[in-house]
């Protein structure tokens, strides 16, 4: 387990329910600290105890979320008062000996300071500071700022460090590994699906993910509402993200949950291929047509309609792209690294090639420009998503 150095506290992703649904916390909260803080001192009697989450500095400048937390602030009201009665203030609506009293309380009860975040401008932050504690597992800290404001944005928080917060990063951090010093957090997480809050200080937004072949996949990230294309390529139940998509064509706004793909695909009595030549296998539906064919290279053709999946272990059998920037990005196929490119065309279809990276025999190896190499190229349109989903989830390659 990597050491945990320093603590943050951020006010733009604070929270009143903090632990994901799916993550049972048998632990007691930290309001038993606060608490004492409140009777020893009756400087904060006009402070709340609540919910919260706390965010930490790893050694590597990542973050990390806790969430069995609670933070001490003050009330509107007390605020306010303290304001409006040209009270001393230092750093908003802390007063002096308030601080004071704080510093001492965490001093005198067993609880030594973490230095790193302590006294010192936050990055991305204007006028904030921190003074942070430990005590064992137990995080604490005081975050305040220069504005002097009606709005009580200062308080005090304590946290346990638990193995579920470990868990969670080790699970997840990987998401973010582009950008580690984001603060992220799991608002739900139920079987293979996650969602969460992600901020890089004062604005942010949310994202969803899907476990594949044993990796957590980001499938959308943003402030707005997802295409409802990315939720049927991903197959993401109704039950589990129940807001609304857009379609491909920017205008219609409609609620996932009304046609959900929800429903497991049952594939009993699918058919089963099998490739000794190039080492993979897979299965399609009964009304699905298979065919082998030979030009130039061999390739492996299933279609339905409109919609098709042309599996092209050595390349050709090249077809037009369309003349717009796909959405790109890795991903993992029979866990074999790939490089994924959608086209969202009109009416829902979507255009999707997928390119191994990772070395497999007999298949012709990708460079960076991916061309003249192995493929998996994809027709789908919108109704047939879901069963090209679970056609490629069958995929195994052995080579």
């Amino acid at each position: 387990m990597k050491k945990i150095v320093g603590i943050l506290f951020i006010s733009a992703v604070l929270v009143s329910a903090c632990i994901p649904n799916g993550i049972q916390n048998e632990h007691l909260n930290q309001e038993d600290t606060l608490t004492t803080l409140k009777i020893e001192s009756q400087l904060f009697d006009d402070f709340i105890i609540e919910k919260t989450i706390l965010f930490w500095r790893r050694e590597d400048g990542s973050r990390m979320a806790l969430y069995n937390a609670n933070k001490l602030t003050p009330t509107i009201s007390a605020a306010q008062s303290q304001t409006n009665s040209g009270n001393s203030l230092y750093k908003s609506v802390f007063t002096v000996p308030q601080l004071t009293v704080a510093q001492e309380f965490f001093g005198s009860h067993g609880f030594t300071v973490n230095k790193v975040n302590s006294d010192e401008l936050l990055e991305g932050y204007i006028d904030d500071y921190n003074t942070s504690f430990e005590r064992g597992n137990e995080k604490c800290i005081i975050h305040w700022n220069n504005e002097v404001s009606s709005s009580p944005d200062n308080y005090i928080g304590c946290a346990v460090f638990e193995e579920y917060d470990e868990f969670l990063y080790q699970e997840f951090s990987s998401l973010f590994i582009d950008n580690p010093t984001l603060f992220w957090r799991i608002t739900k997480l139920e079987g293979d699906f996650a969602t969460g809050t992600v901020s890089s200080g004062r604005g942010g937004g949310w994202w969803m993910a899907k476990k594949i072949d044993g990796k957590w996949l980001k499938i959308f990230s943003g402030q707005e509402d997802p295409l409802c294309s990315v939720l049927m390529q991903y197959a993401v139940p109704g039950t589990f993200y129940e807001g609304k998509c857009w379609e491909t064509d920017g205008h219609t706004h409609r609620e996932w949950l009304d046609f959900s793909i929800s429903e497991v695909i049952d594939r009993s009595g699918w058919k089963m291929y099998y490739s000794d030549e190039f080492g993979f296998s897979l299965q399609y539906p009964n009304d699905w047509n298979f065919k082998e064919k030979e030009i130039l290279k061999k390739g492996f053709f299933i279609s339905h309609g409109s919609s098709s999946i042309a599996i092209l272990p050595q390349g050709e059998f090249d077809r037009g792209l369309p003349f717009f920037e796909p959405h790109q990005k890795t991903v993992f196929l029979s866990d074999k690294k790939a490089i994924e490119r959608v086209w969202d065309m009109v009416n829902g279809q979507q255009l999707i090639l997928y390119n191994f990276t990772d070395q497999i025999t007999s298949w012709v190896q990708c460079s960076d420009d991916l061309i003249n190499c192995n493929r998996i190229d994809i027709f789908t349109d919108l109704k047939d998503v879901s069963v090209v989903n679970s056609i490629l989830s069958t995929l195994t390659i052995n080579k």
